[in-house]
């Protein structure tokens, strides 16, 4: 009996873990973040041409920068971070090609900036280099430089 309630107690427990709550689009930060550099000169670049004032948060031991909206809510999250990993089990340095083999047609190149692949997490994978202002398309050796929710 006593197992019994102790293997129940440790479930309970590896479920509340997994439970963690994420940065959302649309939702104000948990209430743990962590801000690294609020200066209101840092300005993220969002978009081609577009920069918007950002906060350097950690969360979860995760480093993002996040834009907010008036109403203090995420619009924009983009992270750089080698230890985040998403949902999928993508990480920075995941190759372009194990990306592209689960999620053919999803990729979207942005002339002049990048290319990236929705994710079903809802993350968007992100993939820049040298050649993507020439190529619309990252090589199969390439791989994610980071990732973000929001934008365009």
């Amino acid at each position: 009996m006593k197992s019994y309630f102790l293997i129940n107690i440790v479930l309970l427990g590896v479920s509340l873990l997994s439970q963690t709550e994420e940065i959302e689009l649309g939702k104000p930060l948990p209430k743990n973040v962590v801000i690294i550099d609020s200066s209101k000169s840092k300005l993220l670049e969002t978009g081609p041409s577009s920069l918007e004032p950002s906060l350097d948060i950690q969360y979860n031991h995760i480093n993002y920068s996040v834009v907010l909206s008036k109403e203090k809510k995420a619009s924009f999250i983009i992270t750089w971070d080698h230890a985040f990993k998403t949902k999928e089990g993508f990480k920075i340095g995941t190759l372009y090609k194990d990306v592209r083999m689960k999620y053919k047609g999803n990729g979207r190149y942005v002339p002049g900036y990048c290319y990236y692949i929705k994710l079903n997490s809802g993350w968007n994978a992100l993939f820049s280099n040298d050649k993507i202002f020439e190529e619309e398309k990252p090589s199969d050796s390439d791989s994610i430089k980071g990732f973000y929710k929001g934008g365009y």
